[in-house]
């Protein structure tokens, strides 16, 4: 994770209390999201042809929920001022990363050769979270060399469900007279 993300994910996270760093991450996906829909906006709150007070007065204007929050909105004006909303994404990232290990979530990712729906993504979610006796938080990574299927990577282990590993497990199967390894 870059190291100045973290250092500005890592403030705002101190100092949200325990009870609003919840909200304070669904924030900064508010933020994110807006930021992914609307090219316009991202440029004008990266570039240095505005001034500062321009872009507050446009974070004010766009985000006026989030001054019910405590700190976030001046977080975003602190962010805006030091020029850092092109790292926005990274910050929002890191945040989410120390909420979810406070909060025991397992974080993963999930290739897979195709889009996985919402349905698919939680119902694989949800299987890993019956399999290791925790809420478990998948990203999604599309990896055209997957014929089908999907491989997780969490905590440290790959699960392998790709056709690719099938048939390689089958030849193996084969070699050794069709038993089993």
């Amino acid at each position: 994770m870059d190291e100045i993300a973290s250092h500005y994910a890592s403030a705002l996270y101190e100092l949200l209390p325990e009870g609003k760093r919840e909200e304070g991450d669904q924030a900064l996906a508010l933020v994110c999201h807006a930021l992914e829909e609307s090219e316009d906006l991202r440029k004008a709150l990266c570039s240095y042809a505005f001034s500062t007070e321009e872009k507050e007065k446009a974070l004010d204007a766009l985000f006026p929920a989030l001054a019910k929050i405590p700190h976030v909105l001046p977080f975003l004006k602190i962010v805006a001022r030091n020029h850092r909303f092109g790292d926005f994404p990274a910050i929002a990232s890191s945040f989410h990363a120390m909420l979810n290990a406070d909060l025991g979530v397992k974080e993963g990712i999930a290739y897979s050769a195709f889009p996985l729906s919402e349905e698919e993504k939680a119902a694989l979610e949800e299987a890993f979270s019956r399999k290791l006796g925790a809420k478990v938080e998948l990203m999604v990574v599309m990896d055209p060399h997957l014929i089908g299927g999907v491989k997780v990577a969490l905590e440290g282990k790959v699960y392998d469900g790709t056709v690719k590993n099938r048939l390689s497990e089958l030849r193996a199967r084969l070699k050794n007279g069709g038993n089993a390894q």
